[in-house]
């Protein structure tokens, strides 16, 4: 198992989830309606309530296996070990955390996982602040043939 993996994340052959819960997909082969979009980010709130918001790779993961993703915006820098990370931080919080805390997980680790399991939306942008993250992200979505944008998370003034 790779460092990118906890038991309830990996995947088997058959698609489903071994080492945590059962729960089958979610997905449906009828054409459902795939209105899902995906904030990943553990700091930064999404940009507004039309976003379901994923705080960790797990969670993203979770919702990009069982639901019907249509758009993802990812972050970089994830796990910001023993930070504790108000529930809706404001920006003085979030730029303390990003300036002074070290990163423990990354986006890159989402990415390897959404191309090996071929959970990738159809819309991919990342959002992250680290450019030399956000460009290794890019570049591995590229490799296996998903296009993506890479938009820096904008302050609102």
């Amino acid at each position: 198992m790779s460092s990118m993996d906890s038991a309830s994340d990996v995947l088997d052959t058959q698609g489903s989830t071994s080492g945590g819960s059962s729960t089958p997909s979610s997905k449906s082969s009828d054409g459902g309606d795939p209105r899902m979009k995906l904030w990943h980010d553990d700091v930064r709130p999404p940009p507004d309530a039309s976003w379901t918001w994923a705080r960790s790779n797990g969670e993203a993961k979770d919702l990009l296996y069982n639901e019907r993703v249509e758009e993802c915006s990812l972050d970089h820098d994830m796990g910001y070990e023993g930070v504790d990370i108000p529930e809706n931080p404001d920006w003085d919080e979030i730029m303390d955390i990003v300036e002074n805390a070290t990163p423990r997980a990354s986006g890159l680790e989402l990415v390897h996982w959404m191309v090996e399991t071929g959970n990738v939306p159809p819309k991919v942008t990342i959002h992250s602040w680290n450019p030399d993250g956000a460009k290794n992200m890019a570049a591995r979505l590229n490799r296996f043939g998903h296009d993506c944008v890479i938009a820096p998370f904008k302050v609102a003034t």
